[in-house]
C-alpha cells in the first residue's frame, strides 16, 4: 500500500546559510577555502614584516604593504560571506602576487628568487582549498 504522506530523508544533513538551506558539503569546502585565506593573510603579513625588519621601506612601501593587506582582509571577510566576486579575486591574488614576485626577482639577487620558491607548496595548497571553496560559492550563487 502507498502512504501519500510518506516524506523522504534528506540523503546527506543540510544547514542554513544566509536564510537558505545548503549542503553540509558546499558549507565544509568554503569554511576550509575562509581558513586558508586567513592563513594567506597572516602569512602574507607576517612575510611583509619581515621584510621590512630586513630592508629599508619607505613610508609608501608601509602604506602601499598596509592597504594591500586591509584589501586581502576583505576578501577574505568576502569569502565568508559567500561572495562569489571576493572567492574570484582571492584566489587570483596569490597567482598575480607570485607571478610579480618571479618577475621581480629576475634582477634583485638570491632573497626575492628565494621567497618565491617558499611560496610554491603553500601556493598550491591554497588554491587546491580555495578552488573547491569558489565553486561551492559559485554553486550557492547559481541557486539563488
Amino acid at each position: 500500500m502507498h502512504d501519500n504522506n510518506f516524506i523522504p530523508e534528506a540523503s546527506e544533513p543540510d544547514t542554513y546559510v544566509r536564510g537558505r538551506l545548503v549542503p553540509v558539503d558546499l558549507v565544509k569546502n568554503v569554511r576550509r577555502g575562509w581558513q586558508a585565506g586567513i592563513a594567506y593573510l597572516g602569512i602574507s603579513v607576517f612575510g611583509g614584516l619581515v621584510a621590512m625588519s630586513q630592508f629599508h621601506f619607505t613610508a609608501i612601501d608601509v602604506l602601499a604593504s598596509t592597504v594591500e593587506w586591509a584589501i586581502l582582509g576583505a576578501l577574505v571577510y568576502g569569502v565568508y560571506r559567500w561572495n562569489r566576486i571576493a572567492a574570484l579575486l582571492l584566489f587570483l591574488h596569490p597567482i598575480a602576487s607570485t607571478v610579480f614576485l618571479a618577475a621581480f626577482s629576475a634582477g634583485q639577487g638570491t632573497y626575492a628568487i628565494s621567497m618565491g620558491q617558499g611560496r610554491i607548496v603553500f601556493l598550491t595548497i591554497f588554491l587546491f582549498l580555495f578552488a573547491k571553496a569558489g565553486l561551492s560559492i559559485n554553486t550557492f550563487v547559481r541557486q539563488q
